[in-house]
């Protein structure tokens, strides 16, 4: 499918989010947030998939690091996704464009 904007702003897209969660292919939607720079939505739905998917590995690792925000993320990557390389670059290049942000606002 690949065409989340067209339902994000509908009232679809909460069934679609749940959806994808529950039938565990949320990766595609992970991507397309990283790439529209919704980064904090993403940290968001991997949270939600880690809820809903409490025996997942995601779910596991994230319980037993006590692990938040982009680190979420991370552990998504390593763990669940299919297109891996293409979830921790996205993430890579997210995190990196994040200290960047910060550092310039600390100036």
């Amino acid at each position: 499918m690949g065409r989340y904007d067209l339902l994000r702003s509908t009232r679809h897209f909460g069934g679609l989010v749940w959806y994808l969660v529950n039938a565990r292919r949320v990766n595609g939607l992970i991507i397309d947030m990283l790439q529209k720079d919704l980064w904090q939505d993403a940290v968001s739905l991997v949270g939600l998939f880690n809820k809903v998917q409490p025996h997942s590995e995601t779910a596991q690792e994230a319980s037993s690091q006590q692990a938040s925000g982009l680190d979420l993320l991370k552990i998504y990557a390593k763990r669940e996704s299919q297109r891996a390389g293409y979830v921790e670059q996205a993430y890579e290049q997210t995190s990196a464009e994040i200290r960047l942000t910060v550092m310039h606002h600390h100036t």
